[in-house]
């Protein structure tokens, strides 16, 4: 009689078959961890983006209400476009800029010699309201989250008219 050496075709068969069954559960477990994990990653960075834009305009606007500024707001009362202040010149506060989908915020302080600006890469609307005559709104959307901060104005509100050019 003769000894047998190697596998039949059949035990072959079923040995890949098993084994890409394995390994397709094992692709797909691996998978779904890096889209999950860079979802995380988009939502914390969409959170970190929108607390930052919150912060900068609290701070903003709290640098003129030390010097107990006036700002001005143009746009409706439902949606500002922008803050300004009157001192020698004009000086614009807070203006959001929508261009090819980007956004940008332009940005100075009371005590600022020249504006800053801000690229947005996760934020996907802001709007800022007049509450009342001394309360500013702002709501910020980004990866499907809002969030909300209310400033308040010392020296109060008032809606500037552009002349058009």
């Amino acid at each position: 009689m003769r000894k047998k050496h190697g596998w039949t075709l059949l035990e072959m068969i079923v040995t890949i078959a098993v084994t890409s069954i394995f390994f397709t559960m094992v692709f797909s477990v691996i998978s779904s961890l890096i889209s999950n994990y860079k979802a995380t990653e988009r939502l914390n960075k969409a959170d970190d983006e929108m607390s930052l834009l919150m912060q900068i305009f609290q701070s903003t606007v709290d640098s003129y209400n030390s010097e107990g500024y006036m700002i001005n707001f143009v746009g409706e009362e439902n949606k500002i476009l922008e803050l300004v202040v009157d001192l020698e010149e004009e000086q614009t506060v807070f203006k959001i800029d929508t261009e090819e989908s980007k956004t940008r915020i332009k940005y100075q302080s009371a005590s600022a010699t020249s504006p800053q600006t801000l690229n947005l890469d996760y934020i996907e609307t802001i709007v800022i309201e007049k509450h009342n005559s001394k309360l500013l709104l702002m709501k910020i959307t980004a990866q499907n989250r809002t969030r909300q901060v209310v400033v308040m104005v010392v020296g109060g509100l008032e809606q500037k008219r552009r002349n058009k050019t």
